[in-house]
């Protein structure tokens, strides 16, 4: 309660003072003057006069209209030397004037008032009740982050520099917090003989500290680090000079706090004043075995490369089944917990794992899947190395020799995988797990004509050779039909194969230079996957795997599979983990929905630098353009369209010259004729009735020619008037005759796709790079066509890649309805539970823990 000498009547403050005040952005002025001008009044202090006290019930809010108040906030303090009984220090204490709110950190956690307000001049304030403006947040969660720095505060919650402070004392000191503009690689900071006014954060980017005079830093900071500390790397500059440079190495982007702050500050949290705190990441990169082996001189730069982070509540790290790609180390005094799903898709008990301990190191050379789910404990401290930052560092050491000496566990299965660039056709985020061909068995059975060949070239030779003959002739004449077709069947053998990732399940039949047969479905599709094998099959190890999927359309069938029973495991397994991740990310839905009500969003940048290595697209304009003309006109490196919302195919241009060729072809020669006619009647003086028989030849003849003209013209027009096109939701097939004869139009969303198959059934179609795509969907249209498309490999890629991309967004949707009011009823429990003391939520300990970690 405010406790003033004198006050001003109960006066409304006019309208125009409302317009003024900056936290009303985006609230409907009528609605602020309805809900809150009723209950506000403008009142007076006078110097000395205390506005609020600390601890006290906050029923009223202040802004200032004019004057200064000074703000302090008391808290037990550490137990040091010079303060043994651990009594209240002042961790924050600053003078505020016109334009701020008192009690705004009180208003935004549901706190009592988090300092005391004293009036240092004459003061005058508006007054709201706090009812009120909680009435209008619960309408209007963004008020909340329009009240305080929020982004800025859940920024600072994650720097290790600031690991156990209170959110309170945070979110004062974030308010003296400046935001420098980003600087560009090698700009200055400060020099060594600078006066230390400032500890500065880095955001995002890379520090390097070097000692004056030296080219070599010292010391390389990332993401999330601090530095600033006077005489921090050995400097003699003492408490009166920073002692060292700092410069960036690339874009950096900074945040800076007065020293004198921390240091008040350090009196409750001694941590944050602790220099220690910039060796962290080195000592964490000299201490795992995955670096283990690399050149000691090359680790303090590598420490700089990777993102230093606190995390102060439960967050998931990663989840199973995702692609990985970063390597996450926990460091020592921080706990997180490992769960996983085992071979059958069977959840594991959760698993406590104390650091020092990373994880995903494989994303440092490959790109792998995750294998478990890592959930971080609150107060966590990690380091994440991203690889396309691991990847800089190598192309900046200039040694590609690196990779070869980390020390990372590989999967045995990752051997048979091979790269992204093997596999091109592979979508964003999908990841081969298996590709399997036919058990050798097939191999011999597609060589039996080649072996009966060879076998009937043997006999001929010899019987040539007893006759006194040359063999040759048998060996030009048998065998060497007999090698092509041994060539034959082992490409056909090769081509043909069954391919499980981590989104799908792909089936080829490809017979070389003739035909190109494919069907695929997604995990999510997979209802049961059955094994058959007969006799020979047990006895020889291989046997027929049929995946059930949701569409009408039966199973995918692949024969001679070997060790059939290991693919069927594993498809069961990951279709456990895609359902998991699934519903993973509803879970992540709602907590990050939650997160956003309550203002404690978790924001944890990926990366040290800007861009990095990039795998090239089909319209590279950096390629030559021999290689981009070869992408664009080779099946397997397909142009891609994630860019474009609608997609559009006509049927191929050769469906539509050979149609128009023959006409055109007539049409010249009647063209030809009619000219040739009138040459030979303009040149050759021939008689009345000659001449005008050959009139009206040519008449004839034009009459021909613009009917062919027509008939040409309406075939272009029918070929373009045919359209499939591509949604962000839906498939589309128009079949449309020329002069809005007919139109026929089936449409089916995205949704009801059940299944997609690709057919190229002929030589010159594979040639030409054209065939049919059928879509099977679940819509009362049945399947859809798109006959002789060109380019149908990146064509059935595409709408796999929009299906996934759709699927992902539909559970984000579901868990966005399923959560739709969970925020408004842990709102409403908020309010019904304030009033009941001790049920709020503790935002600043009594006494600070001892942090770990950081020295």
């Amino acid at each position: 309660m405010a406790q003033t000498s004198n006050t001003a009547g109960n006066a409304v403050p006019p309208p125009d003072i409302f317009a003024a005040m900056p936290f009303w952005k985006g609230v409907p002025p009528n609605e602020v003057y309805d809900l809150v001008a009723h209950e506000t009044e403008s009142i007076y202090f006078q110097q000395g006069d205390v506005i609020t006290k600390q601890e006290t019930e906050c029923e009223r809010v202040y802004f200032i209209h004019s004057g200064q108040v000074r703000l302090e906030r008391w808290r037990p303090g550490a137990v040091t030397q010079n303060n043994p009984r651990g009594l209240p220090v002042q961790v924050i204490e600053r003078t505020v004037d016109k334009g701020y709110l008192i009690g705004r950190f009180a208003l935004s956690y549901n706190l009592p008032n988090t300092s005391t307000a004293t009036a240092l001049d004459p003061v005058a304030a508006v007054s709201f009740p706090t009812a009120a403006f909680e009435r209008l947040i619960y309408r209007y969660p963004f008020l909340r982050g329009n009240l305080i720095p929020q982004s800025l505060i859940n920024r600072l919650r994650t720097m290790p520099l600031f690991a156990r402070v209170g959110l309170v004392s945070l979110s004062y000191l974030a308010e003296e917090a400046t935001v420098h503009p980003a600087l560009d690689a090698g700009s200055p900071i400060y020099e060594a003989q600078k006066s230390p006014d400032a500890l500065y954060l880095i955001k995002q980017g890379q520090v390097a500290l070097s000692q004056p005079g030296q080219s070599d830093a010292a010391i390389w900071l990332g993401t999330g680090n601090t530095f600033g500390f006077p005489g921090s790397i050995g400097g003699t500059g003492g408490s009166t000079e920073y002692g060292h440079e700092a410069n960036t190495t690339t874009r950096t982007e900074l945040y800076s706090l007065p020293w004198p702050s921390i240091r008040r500050l350090a009196t409750r949290y001694p941590h944050v004043e602790n220099p220690n705190i910039q060796n962290v990441c080195l000592k964490a990169v000299n201490n795992i075995s995955v670096f283990k082996d690399l050149d000691p001189a090359l680790k303090p730069r590598l420490a700089g490369y990777c993102s230093f982070q606190h995390i102060p509540q439960h967050h998931l790290i990663m989840q199973q089944g995702d692609i990985g790609d970063s390597m996450w180390v926990l460091l020592e005094g921080s706990r997180a917990v490992l769960s996983a799903l085992d071979g059958s898709g069977s959840p594991l008990p959760p698993v406590p794992v104390d650091g020092l301990v990373y994880f995903g190191e494989s994303a440092l050379v490959a790109t792998r899947s995750v294998s478990s789910t890592i959930e971080s404990e609150p107060g966590s401290l990690w380091l994440r190395f991203h690889w396309r930052d691991f990847a800089s560092f190598v192309s900046n050491e200039k040694d590609p020799s690196i990779r070869d000496k980390l020390r990372v566990r590989l999967p045995d299965e990752l051997a048979i995988v091979g790269s992204e660039e093997e596999y091109s056709w592979l979508s964003t985020g999908e990841q081969l797990v298996s590709l399997t061909r036919r058990h050798w068995l097939s191999l011999l059975q597609k060589m039996r004509w080649s072996l009966i060949g060879s076998v009937v070239t043997l006999a001929g030779a010899i019987g040539l050779q007893l006759s006194g003959l040359s063999p040759w002739w048998a060996i030009w004449l048998l065998g060497l039909p007999s090698l092509l077709a041994l060539i034959w069947g082992v490409l056909d053998h090769l081509n043909d194969f069954f391919i499980v990732t981590n989104q799908r399940v792909i089936q080829q039949e490809k017979v070389i230079l003739t035909s190109e047969y494919r069907r695929e479905a997604l995990l999510e599709q997979v209802q049961n996957v059955g094994v058959r094998t007969s006799f020979w099959g047990k006895s020889f190890g291989y046997g027929i795997v049929s995946v059930s999927t949701a569409g009408s359309s039966g199973s995918i069938d692949f024969d001679f599979v070997p060790e059939p029973a290991g693919l069927q495991a594993s498809i069961f397994r990951l279709t456990a983990e895609r359902k998991a991740r699934y519903r993973a990310e509803s879970r992540l839905e709602i907590q990050t929905a939650l997160e956003k009500r309550l203002g404690l969003v978790v924001d944890l940048p990926s990366r040290v630098l800007s861009g990095g290595p990039r795998r090239m697209s089909t319209d590279d304009k950096s390629l030559p353009w021999h290689q981009r003309l070869s992408r664009y006109l080779f099946a397997d490196h397909q142009v891609y369209w994630n860019t474009t919302e609608r997609i559009v195919w006509h049927k191929h241009w050769f469906v539509l010259a050979r149609q128009v060729v023959p006409l055109a072809i007539v049409a010249l020669g009647l063209l030809l004729l009619m000219i040739g006619s009138f040459a030979f009647d303009f040149y050759q003086q021939v008689d009345q009735v000659v001449s005008q028989t050959i009139v009206g030849l040519e008449f004839i003849l034009a009459f021909i020619f613009l009917i062919l003209l027509a008939v040409i013209a309406w075939v272009i027009a029918d070929w373009w008037n045919d359209t499939y096109e591509l949604t962000s939701d839906s498939i589309i097939d128009i079949e449309k005759l020329p002069l809005f004869l007919s139109e026929e139009r089936k449409e089916a969303r995205l949704s009801e796709i059940q299944d997609i198959r690709l057919n190229i059934s002929s030589p010159l179609e594979m040639i030409l790079n054209y065939g049919d795509i059928t879509v099977q969907t679940a819509a009362s249209q049945g399947s859809f066509t798109f006959d002789h498309v060109p380019n149908p490999r990146a064509v059935k890629e595409e709408i796999n890649r929009r299906l996934i991309e759709w699927r992902r967004n539909d559970e984000r949707r579901k868990a966005r309805a399923q959560m739709q009011d969970l925020p408004d009823w842990f709102e409403m429990y908020r309010r019904l539970e304030a009033g009941r003391e001790p049920t709020r939520v503790v935002l600043d300990n009594d006494t600070p823990n001892e942090v770990k970690g950081l020295s």
